[in-house]
């Protein structure tokens, strides 16, 4: 690899670019999103095509106006969630592979390194969010959106990128599994722009106005927001906004080229740069080899023991009380809020938080199943496994029974929910009864899914998006033309408990319950006998899907 001699070419076209965007080109899944991405938007246009009506020129441009600011969130949200998953490899692949230490021993600085790797993404992201500006013409032809719109808009997602994908390449020096990349970038992202939205929504003090310009200018969702609508466009300097964020973005860029170098030049050295579970950290200055915390003995079956152990230790110590200090804070605020406005009378209340739980309980379930088997091949130590006297069956089952026992602190506080407002009388005693088994066979059939696609896959990341795009799309039935309660396990849910909940309902009888459940009736055959179907064929998936993936557990056992 040899530097070019034009430093302007050298950072746009250097061999760090060039690398990375061959890679790019032979991965499967940079088509598979490509693909995906044309058909969403295809789907989108049909979906309005479909329900319209009456004259054909006023439906165009009611097209134009009710499918532009759809079609303007839509590439905003799958432009940075395309760079998060690109990017969250960057550094720590080559920090795993031990070639982040070779590359510092050639003429490229950090600066080269980092921002290589973020230009060599952003590229092949832009392609895909390109292949909509065909449709921004045709709605701009239509006459439903202005050319300030559609270029303000787009300004906006570039640079909201850009920040996404410095935030992504920062936090991959740091963290060692990509998954853990984009919890992270998320969860971040999440709380940069929806949290002071709801602030200025809800706060109504002086100091909150006197903020709100500055929440406004660095949030890409409050601008977008006035961008995306014709009549507000012109309220605000959406160009002021994307400098901020292209200032903010050269800021992270800079920090992530200065830990770049300084973690290749550990490596270089013959430092290792993560630790391992449960090793603690070496203070600076002290001899000898890095200490690790006492070890625990094995208790219960092995498999089980060592995946729950190693869900416990990949998060830090202080890490883990933080977590449980937001959630215990979470849920004293939401429960004190509700019992305050007194929303534990109406079913809805009930509906919304067991759903909630179990929202939360079956995508934990289904992430950590789907990343067990290829975090083995990530870590080398899939060939050890299949050498034990484990069976295929006994690797399957230890693997689903470890990622159950990790969302544990879950199930347990939606027994709990049951049991204090059972007692309280806002929830039917019987309602365990049909809410047990259904989440029960739901949490099987997303954890035997879960292990499938594990199974088909070789990078955890990978394996954890395709399940996550796949259970919110079977959650809000998206293009299916069955029933909604038959492909959603989360709608089911919420309407078995609004029927169970309540003041009024906790005192009826079973008979009159049964009669309240008309709404899941299926052809005429009784609600709750439906229900009984329908977790019978959730135990049959689940059984199909542990089938094929004892089949292909043997099959590309080495890491490709």
């Amino acid at each position: 690899m040899g530097m070019s001699v034009n430093p302007l070419e050298q950072l746009c076209y250097g061999p760090i670019v060039e690398k990375e965007l061959r890679v790019l080109s032979r991965l499967k899944r940079y088509y598979v999103l490509r693909c995906a991405y044309i058909l969403v938007l295809a789907l989108m246009t049909l979906g309005y095509w479909g329900t319209r009506g009456g004259n054909v020129t006023a439906a165009s441009s009611r097209m134009g106006a009710v499918l532009g600011p759809g079609f303007i969130w839509l590439q905003f949200v799958a432009s940075q969630l395309v760079v998060i998953i690109l990017l969250s490899a960057a550094i720590n692949r080559e920090v795993s592979k031990r070639t982040l230490g070779e590359l510092m021993s050639t003429p490229m600085t950090g600066l080269h390194i980092a921002w290589g790797k973020l230009l060599s993404h952003l590229i092949p992201a832009f392609l895909i969010l390109s292949m909509g500006f065909p449709l921004l013409a045709l709605l701009r032809v239509f006459g439903g959106l202005s050319w300030d719109v559609i270029v303000s808009s787009l300004c906006v997602t570039l640079t909201a990128m850009v920040f996404s994908g410095s935030l992504t390449l920062l936090l991959s020096v740091f963290v060692r599994q990509p998954f853990g990349v984009v919890c992270r970038v998320i969860s971040l992202q999440v709380l940069w722009m929806i949290l002071p939205s709801l602030l200025l929504l809800w706060g109504r003090s002086p100091v909150l106005a006197s903020l709100a310009p500055f929440f406004t200018y660095t949030t890409p969702l409050s601008v977008l927001r006035v961008t995306s609508n014709e009549m507000a466009v012109a309220t605000i300097s959406w160009s002021w906004h994307c400098a901020i964020m292209v200032t903010v973005s050269l800021l992270l860029l800079i920090c992530a080229a200065t830990a770049v170098r300084r973690i290749g030049i550990r490596q270089a050295l013959g430092e290792r740069i993560y630790r391992r579970p449960g090793e603690k950290r070496q203070k600076k200055g002290q001899a000898g080899p890095p200490r690790h915390t006492k070890l625990s003995p094995v208790r219960g079956p092995a498999l089980i023991w060592k995946e729950v152990r190693l869900g416990r230790l990949a998060v830090g110590l202080w890490q883990r009380r933080l977590m449980i200090l937001l959630t215990v804070a979470a849920l004293c605020t939401l429960y004190g809020l509700c019992a305050w406005y007194q929303l534990f009378a109406h079913a809805a209340t009930h509906a919304a938080i067991i759903t909630g739980i179990s929202l939360l309980g079956l995508l934990r379930v289904s992430t950590n199943c789907a990343m067990s088997i290829p975090r083995e091949r990530e870590t080398q130590t899939w060939p050890v496994l299949l050498a034990t006297p484990q069976t295929d069956g006994e690797i399957l089952l230890g693997k689903g029974i470890g990622a159950l026992c990790l969302t544990g602190p879950l199930w347990l506080l939606l027994i709990c929910h049951l049991t204090v407002f059972i007692i309280a009388g806002y929830i039917h005693p019987a309602a365990p009864l049909f809410i047990v088994p259904f989440v029960s066979s739901a949490m099987v059939m997303v954890g035997a899914w879960g292990l499938y696609v594990g199974s088909r896959c070789q990078r955890a990341s990978t394996a954890a998006a395709i399940v996550v795009v796949l259970f919110v799309l079977s959650a809000t039935n998206f293009c299916c033309p069955l029933p909604t309660f038959l492909v959603s396990p989360l709608f089911l849910m919420g309407g078995m408990v609004a029927t169970l909940s309540g003041r009024q309902a906790a005192g009826l009888s079973m008979g009159r319950i049964l009669n309240r459940s008309a709404d899941f009736s299926l052809i005429g055959i009784h609600p709750y006998a439906v229900l009984l179907l329908i977790i019978l064929l959730y135990l049959f998936l689940a059984w199909v899907c542990l089938a094929f993936a004892r089949r292909n557990i043997r099959k590309r056992i080495f890491r490709e």
